[in-house]
């Protein structure tokens, strides 16, 4: 394996917390008919999905727990770098997903499964994803009020009103911030699993009302590119990389690396053997 592949690689396997935007007219499964085009579009430009490497998206498969933090923190552009904490029994911080799960577990987003684990590679069912996104986007809420259930216009017949995600459900279904599809049926399957267009619709519409200082979704807001906001790329001050001796690439040395001042060490293919740039940190 020559170098340049094997740095190819590299960027592969250490680097899947960097967003890529996809072009969503290369995802050959996807048409002007697919449900959630808009939001999908829009997460595919965005670098909160991504296409699969046969140039397929898969719409309808699911979004396992840990691809949806690292999803809802995407979205949010929450600064993941900050926040240390012990993750669970299943769980390698060193992996892709560490940081993620830490700003999550930091936050109160996630706690766990009674054992101790967290299942990253589990399918999201749709109460825990309406869990983890409604107390992230809504951090002040009080969740223990009742009110938010009782006063909910939910026609959902498979959805209790005193269930542990009862309150989350009623309260992003009143703010029009889940899809319309389970509004129509009145169903919500709850312990389905929750799929790729799914997560990107939600996501998208509370990305949306977040944008436009609205607490509902309504029709026609759109959200600020992601990318924008981040703004625009910086020279580092000093060197950011290191050279892996076993893959013989450049990755970055440190995430928060004083390299940077403060900023967010990047590269990207096509600058292997460079210093990279430097990015602001996620808000």
């Amino acid at each position: 394996m020559n170098k340049f592949i094997s740095s190819m690689l590299a960027i592969s396997i250490f680097l899947p917390a960097i967003a890529q935007a996809t072009d969503p007219a290369t995802l050959t499964d996807l048409n002007e008919y697919t449900e959630y085009k808009t939001a999908i579009d829009y997460m595919a430009n965005n670098g909160v999905v991504e296409g699969y490497p046969d140039h397929s998206f898969r719409p309808d498969s699911c979004v396992n727990r840990a691809e949806f933090i690292k999803m809802l923190m995407w979205t949010l552009q929450v600064d993941v770098t900050k926040y240390h904490t012990t993750l669970f029994s299943d769980t390698d911080a060193s992996l892709w997903y560490g940081t993620y799960l830490q700003a999550a577990k930091s936050l109160g987003i996630i706690s766990g499964y009674p054992d101790g684990t967290f299942k990253p590679a589990q399918c999201v069912n749709r109460a825990e994803a309406v869990k983890m996104a409604a107390r992230q986007f809504f951090p002040t809420t009080n969740w223990n009020d009742q009110t938010l259930v009782q006063n909910s216009e939910s026609n959902y017949e498979d959805v209790s009103k005193t269930g542990w995600y009862s309150a989350y459900m009623h309260f992003l279904f009143n703010k029009n911030l889940i899809g319309l599809r389970h509004v129509i049926h009145k169903s919500f399957k709850p312990g389905d699993s929750m799929s790729r267009k799914e997560v990107a619709e939600m996501l998208y519409r509370m990305k949306a009302s977040l944008d436009n200082n609205n607490s509902d979704y309504a029709q026609g807001l759109l959200p600020e590119n992601i990318a924008h906001t981040i703004g625009k790329d910086k020279t580092p001050t000093k060197q950011c990389y290191g050279i892996n001796e076993h893959l013989g690439a450049v990755i970055p040395a440190n995430f928060d690396h004083e390299c940077c001042e403060g900023l967010y060490p990047y590269i990207e293919p096509g600058m292997l053997g460079t210093m990279g740039i430097c990015k602001p940190l996620l808000q």
